[in-house]
């Protein structure tokens, strides 16, 4: 980011008579970003028509990016007002949220929740998705599956469907 700062410039006086225009010094102080990552998931909830189906989430989990922390919210353990207020409230001190598909499924998701429960909308805010935001490529999946393994990372893509979770809970 660039930040063009022109100062007024301030009179000093040099000696005795001589007056001097200089310009003002300026202090700027940063900080680094504050990077939340985050993750929904959700259920169909039901048939409205045509082929759309109703969503619920039932679960957000979010990490601050170089922290170890990472809470995460299920439905059925968190009431979903709760959930989604403790979301928003780490959304709101984050300076940029960023996940895989999240302005394409997740944000518009949380909105959609925020709105069914009367709850304030989501702020805007800066972000990076990493379906979305990737060069424009044919002939690749851009699913994290995929692009885990052709970057090479050393963990690999939790597998999640249906039959998956059931047989673990059985």
């Amino acid at each position: 980011m660039k930040i063009l700062i022109r100062p007024r410039p301030v009179a000093t006086v040099d000696a005795p008579g001589q007056m001097v225009m200089r310009p003002a010094t300026i202090a700027i102080k940063t900080r680094p970003m504050r990077i939340l990552d985050f993750d929904c998931e959700a259920r169909p909830l039901h048939w409205i028509g045509g082929d759309y189906v109703s969503k619920e989430i039932t679960a957000i989990a979010w990490a601050w990016v170089g922290e170890g922390t990472a809470p995460a919210y299920l439905l059925g353990e968190t009431d979903p007002i709760e959930m989604l207020q403790r979301f928003v409230e780490a959304y709101n001190h984050a300076d940029l949220v960023t996940g895989h598909y999240i302005r394409g499924y997740d944000l518009p998701l949380v909105s959609g929740a925020l709105t069914e429960y009367q709850l304030p909308p989501l702020g805007k805010k800066l972000s990076q998705d990493t379906k979305i935001d990737l060069v424009r490529m044919s002939g690749l999946s851009k699913s994290q599956e995929s692009l885990g393994s052709m970057l090479g990372l050393s963990y690999p893509k939790v597998q999640m469907n249906q039959k998956k979770f059931l047989s673990r809970t059985a």
